[in-house]
């Protein structure tokens, strides 16, 4: 599906694939992933980017990797707006989803 798939397309589907991830409209970005009612990721309304609420250690790893950078939602939080969706950004987004969202389920 790399090549083919949006950021978009990428997030729904980490989602359907792992249980409890609800999702809600955002005012501040397009739409949020929860768990337990605690946001872990969201989607940018322009749909070109993600972010992520990660571990400290994960984001401060997380930034010095190609078109990544700290995300204004908090600390731990980081934006990556890959400037092609490759498998390497697929990767990422998919490892970051879980990472952020096994962070949100143990908060």
């Amino acid at each position: 599906m790399v090549g083919t798939a949006t950021i978009a397309e990428t997030l729904a589907a980490a989602a359907r694939d792992r249980a409890a991830v609800t999702t809600r409209a955002s005012t501040d970005h397009g739409l949020e992933y929860l768990v337990a009612g605690r946001p872990f990721a969201a989607l940018e309304a322009d749909g070109l980017a993600a972010s992520f609420g990660l571990s400290t250690a994960v984001a401060a790893a997380a930034v010095r990797t190609p078109d990544v950078e700290p995300c204004g939602r908090g600390a731990g939080w980081v934006t990556l707006r890959p400037a092609r969706l490759d498998s390497p950004a697929v990767d990422r987004l998919n490892a970051w989803f879980d990472s952020a969202r096994r962070l949100a389920e143990g908060a």
